[in-house]
């Protein structure tokens, strides 16, 4: 049987992890660690390796594609004009989700990637190699499977209450609504902790919100059932865009949850 897509991208990814990144884990130098946009925006040549592999392996499995990636992109902006491309496929890829984790010598990172055709986010991948080794993964129609097993993400209580969530951003009126709220530092973790059903929802806030960050994360929790959105009920597309996304198990949590966060706004 042939492989699909899906299983071939996932073994790109898993080599990307094995041949450009574990290789850095707790072995970086001083001179491996650089900055870009503030002090506190870093990047390690781990990720610069492996977005470079990442986009060589991805482009010639999809001859004609292009690739959208978290690094090129600082030096080059004009590079998410690739999304508005008719008939093309755009890999959008996170080469290294978490690097001030990396950095630290944490576990807590993980690569993503999402194919994208004409602004449409049409399958996503999120790989934590250090946790262990989830690879998540999901074509639009096709569902969302990790280790073999399919994943749902809407068999939930109904009770906020009782809910665990990850926040980018703190949101006072909401401590007292739910059990309790998380936040690793890492987009890949925390979407693979949604989809793995660890936690309940996420909510992200940040300026903008970028496509290597949630594209392949908000693809592969809707096609394992859940609801999500921007705060104005808006749907996510793979864009930078600023707002606040919200994602849930089903429509009536994530309508209580965007009146706790629009009445916490409020004046």
């Amino acid at each position: 049987m042939l492989d699909t897509i899906t299983d071939i991208v996932s073994d790109i990814i898993e080599d990307t992890a094995q041949e450009c990144i574990l290789p850095y884990f707790r072995h970086l130098k001083a001179g491996d660690i650089t900055t870009k946009k503030s002090p506190n925006d870093y990047v390690t040549v781990a990720d610069i390796k492996a977005e470079q592999y990442l986009s060589q392996r991805l482009k010639k499995l999809v001859p004609g594609s292009v690739v959208l990636g978290e690094e090129a992109a600082f030096k080059n902006p004009k590079v998410f004009e690739s999304l508005c491309y008719p008939d093309t496929t755009v890999w959008i890829i996170d080469p290294l989700d978490g690097t001030k984790n990396f950095i630290k010598g944490q576990s807590i990172f993980g690569i993503i990637v999402s194919m994208v055709i004409n602004g449409e986010t049409v399958a996503g991948w999120i790989n934590i190699p250090l946790h262990k080794n989830v690879m998540i993964a999901g074509e639009k129609g096709s569902g969302v499977w990790s280790q073999g097993i399919k994943l749902c993400t809407t068999s939930f209580n109904k009770e906020l209450c009782r809910m665990k969530g990850s926040l980018s951003i703190e949101i006072p009126s909401l401590n007292e609504k739910i059990r309790s709220k998380l936040w690793w530092g890492s987009a890949a973790f925390s979407y693979a902790m949604l989809l793995t059903r660890n936690i309940h929802f996420a909510i992200y806030r940040t300026h903008p919100l970028q496509p290597w960050d949630h594209a392949a994360g908000v693809f592969l929790h809707k096609e394992a059932g859940g609801v999500s959105g921007f705060i104005d009920g808006s749907q996510y597309r793979p864009f930078p865009i600023d707002s606040t996304l919200i994602l849930a198990p089903d429509e009536e949590i994530w309508q209580e949850l965007a009146h706790t966060v629009k009445a916490d706004a409020a004046p």
